[in-house]
C-alpha cells in the first residue's frame, strides 16, 4: 500500500494537468477573464456539496441577503433585528468601543472590525 501511495505522490506532483493548470492560471488573459467574472458574479460554496460553487449574479445575490436579514420589512416597521446603517466602518467600530468603555470592558484590536456577512444557496435538486 505504502508504494501506491509513493507513486500517487510521484503522479500528482509530475503530472502534467497539474503544471498545465497551474501556467493556466498565471497566463494574463485568464486572469483578466476572471476579474471580469468577479466584477459581475459572487462565486460562492454551495451548502452541503464539497467542492461545488454557485456563481450568481451580483444584483440578486445583494437582493437575496437584504430580503434574507428583512431590510424591506423597515418600511413598514416589521423588522425589529436589523436596522440599515449609513455610515462608514471607523464610526461604527469607535460607537462600539465607546459604549463598552462606559462598561468598563476593554476591546482588543484583533476585534475592531466589522463582521463579513454572508449567504450560501441552498439548491434543491428536482428528480423526474
Amino acid at each position: 500500500m505504502e508504494g501506491v501511495l509513493d507513486r500517487m505522490k510521484y503522479l500528482k506532483e509530475t503530472s502534467i494537468f497539474h503544471k498545465k493548470s497551474l501556467t493556466t492560471l498565471n497566463n494574463i488573459e485568464v486572469k483578466l477573464a476572471l476579474n471580469d467574472l468577479h466584477e459581475k458574479y459572487v462565486f460562492t460554496p454551495i451548502d452541503k456539496a464539497n467542492n461545488n460553487i454557485a456563481i450568481i449574479c451580483k444584483k440578486f445575490y445583494i437582493s437575496t441577503l437584504i430580503r434574507e436579514l428583512g431590510l424591506y420589512d423597515n418600511v413598514l416597521n416589521l423588522n425589529k433585528t436589523y436596522d440599515a446603517i449609513d455610515d462608514i466602518q471607523e464610526n461604527i467600530i469607535q460607537g462600539h468601543c465607546t459604549y463598552l468603555s462606559n462598561l468598563k470592558l476593554s476591546v482588543h484590536d484583533t476585534n475592531k472590525y466589522i463582521p463579513n456577512i454572508y449567504w450560501i444557496p441552498k439548491l434543491l435538486l428536482k428528480v423526474l
